[in-house]
């Protein structure tokens, strides 16, 4: 089982996951955003990928009040490294990817950007 925790340092949050094979402390600012595939939870930083088996709902539920948002049933987006969002896909500063925005959650996504501004 992955235990996931949350966990605060000066002014920088920290997500920390852990199971009996990995141990990771990643920065908030350092995630583009988190995917899930099958089984798998990925989390996509500048140049590296952090895979473990897991739910969305869990970190969902840790990153939420930070600037992270749920924009489809697969993704978790850190709302501050947004570059453009446009009919259904979200490019980013920095990375090529682009992940899918769902029209469910579009409006809330663009409203939650421009909350934090």
């Amino acid at each position: 089982m992955t235990n996931l925790v949350l966990r605060k340092n000066n002014d920088a949050y920290f997500l920390i996951i852990k199971n009996k094979y990995l141990f990771y402390s990643i920065n908030f600012n350092d995630i583009y955003f988190i995917e899930k595939k099958g089984k798998k939870v990925y989390i996509m930083l500048y140049n590296k990928i952090i895979e473990y088996y897991g739910s969305l709902y869990q970190l969902e539920y840790i990153l939420k009040r930070n600037s992270f948002f749920k924009c489809h049933q697969s993704y978790i987006v850190n709302c501050k490294k947004i570059l453009l969002i446009n009919k259904d896909e979200i490019e980013f500063n920095d990375i090529k990817n682009t992940i899918f925005v769902s029209d469910r959650y579009k409006d809330d996504l663009i409203n939650k950007i421009e909350s934090e501004e």
